[in-house]
């Protein structure tokens, strides 16, 4: 598979966590913030980097929107698309066809 699958397969599985974190709220049931980190991490931890880097940068991407009061809804969501829009593209250091830096910041090799 290549990066691009992974990065947007990642992408899609961050956008599937999401809405299943919002139906279990809208249950009543507890988000513990702490959490977060040790479920991205359950998540991803077996697949390549590139999953990773498009899980989180969905992750930001709707986090983002959020805090602007712009929230997407989620079902509706069309995430790939969003992370290919030149507003988001040219502060992407992640993505697999567009490194900035030439590795994935931040994420372990």
């Amino acid at each position: 598979m290549s990066a691009l699958r992974h990065y947007q397969s990642g992408a899609l599985a961050a956008k599937d966590f999401l809405c299943r974190t919002h139906i279990d709220a809208r249950a009543g049931r507890p988000f513990v913030a702490m959490r977060l980190r040790s479920k991205i991490d359950g998540i991803t931890h077996a697949l390549p980097r590139e999953f990773r880097a498009g899980f989180i940068d969905a992750v930001y991407l709707f986090v983002a929107a959020a805090l602007r009061g712009k929230a997407p809804d989620l079902l509706q969501w069309d995430v790939l698309a969003d992370l290919e829009r030149p507003s988001y593209r040219t502060r992407d250091h992640h993505h697999p066809e567009r490194r900035t830096c030439g590795v994935f910041c931040g994420l372990p090799m």
